[in-house]
């Protein structure tokens, strides 16, 4: 079954409980699943911007005590005379930099230049966290960091992850023998190499779609 990730309805601007954005996030009434809107959602198929509050909220609780916990360890580590560190790769972070919406269409993230180049190439536009959308021409509309099911990141999803640890890597002092090979990270993503010419046809008919999900709530 397709994750609730889409935000419908009225916006609600609140502290960002991740404080590493904004100082404020955009939050919407209802949450539901990818394709459809509103009143869908406001059938009951969905999360409230009070329940997605409280889950960010927590995770950014728990993120913040694996850096204290880091921190301690850290410390104990040169305490005792050891050159053990232990270094954290805040994917979080970089995800909420990449996010498109929360950064008023603006993300803030760094595409590795290497990237950008290879997407020019391809006369596509530049990978985004938007849902994947396409043309009925199958021209890449928008998307490309996540799969179809918009939790997984896709194979550039992956790759920009990648850079984050090789960053890590490097600052620790790890030699990394190659850099990432973009043109074939772009072309194994299927997604965005070879583009879905029928996802309007997903966009623009989600009735039975809607009935199905019915069905299986009730079962």
């Amino acid at each position: 079954m397709a994750p609730l990730a889409k935000g419908v309805g009225s916006e609600l601007r609140v502290t960002d409980p991740f404080g590493v954005v904004k100082p404020k996030a955009t939050y919407y009434e209802y949450y539901t699943y990818v394709i459809f809107g509103l009143d869908y959602a406001r059938r009951g198929h969905r999360l409230t911007q009070a329940e997605v509050v409280h889950i960010d909220t927590y995770v950014a609780e728990y993120n913040g005590t694996i850096r204290k916990l880091v921190k301690k360890y850290n410390k104990a580590s040169r305490d005792a005379g050891s050159s053990v560190r232990y270094v954290i790769v805040d994917i979080a972070d970089h995800l909420l930099q990449l996010a498109f919406k929360r950064n008023n269409g603006r993300p803030t993230y760094e595409m590795p230049p290497e990237a950008l180049a290879t997407a020019e190439r391809m006369r596509r536009p530049i990978p985004n966290t938007l849902y994947y959308h396409t043309d009925r021409r199958g021209h890449m509309l928008q998307g490309g960091v996540f799969s179809l099911d918009g939790v997984h990141p896709s194979a550039i999803g992956q790759g920009l992850l990648a850079v984050e640890f090789i960053k890590k890597l490097e600052e620790s002092g790890v030699t990394v023998p190659a850099s990432l090979g973009w043109d074939a990270i772009f072309a194994s993503d299927s997604l965005y190499s070879r583009p879905i010419s029928l996802m309007p046809e997903l966009y623009e008919n989600t009735k039975v779609a809607e009935l199905i999900l019915d069905l299986l709530n009730l079962a």
